[in-house]
């Protein structure tokens, strides 16, 4: 980063709760390295190999790559083009970067919208029972469903983590 940066040193309350719960989360990386390496003993050793072990490496892997979205982004450590923010002036580079921002907040709520109903539709039937959407595997758990409504909640999580870097940052360019 260079002397002319204008992101937001200070880091909210939601980012330091985000950052905290995910280096807890992030052990979950080796928790999938532990059940791929037991499925590998178990199927080429022990020649029984599982039926669970893959739905739930993915359906983890899954879970934090979304959660990675959130604490990149408050680390201020997501892929930037720096091409053309690099050649503007400090003024100019703060426009770009609230316009920037209200782009993903408008991506984030169309994302929490559609995501909304996605989840809903896999937790609760058309006659209004709750019945988690299933995998329909051998081992059948109810990954889909826990899938989606983690999209749902931590979109709407994101959103307000770049509704409140936005807060910040014009707070700040009033200064």
């Amino acid at each position: 980063m260079n002397k002319n940066s204008t992101q937001i040193t200070e880091v909210s309350f939601i980012d330091s709760i985000i950052e905290k719960i995910g280096k807890k989360l992030s052990w979950g990386y080796l928790l999938i390295v532990l059940i791929s390496f037991y499925e590998i003993v178990a199927r080429y050793i022990f020649n029984s190999p599982t039926s669970w072990v893959h739905e739930a490496s993915i359906a983890i892997a899954g879970f934090l790559m979304v959660y990675a979205g959130l604490f990149s982004y408050g680390r201020n450590k997501h892929i930037r083009v720096p091409i053309l923010l690099d050649r503007v002036s400090i003024k100019a580079r703060k426009y770009l970067e609230l316009f920037s921002n209200l782009i993903t907040l408008l991506f984030l709520g169309l994302l929490v919208y559609s995501s909304y109903f996605i989840a809903k539709s896999s937790v609760v039937s058309p006659g209004g029972e709750i019945i988690l959407e299933r995998s329909g595997s051998a081992w059948n758990p109810p990954i889909p469903s826990l899938l989606k409504v983690s999209i749902f909640i931590l979109s709407v999580i994101f959103f307000i983590q770049v509704f409140v870097r936005i807060k910040s940052s014009i707070i700040i360019s009033k200064k």
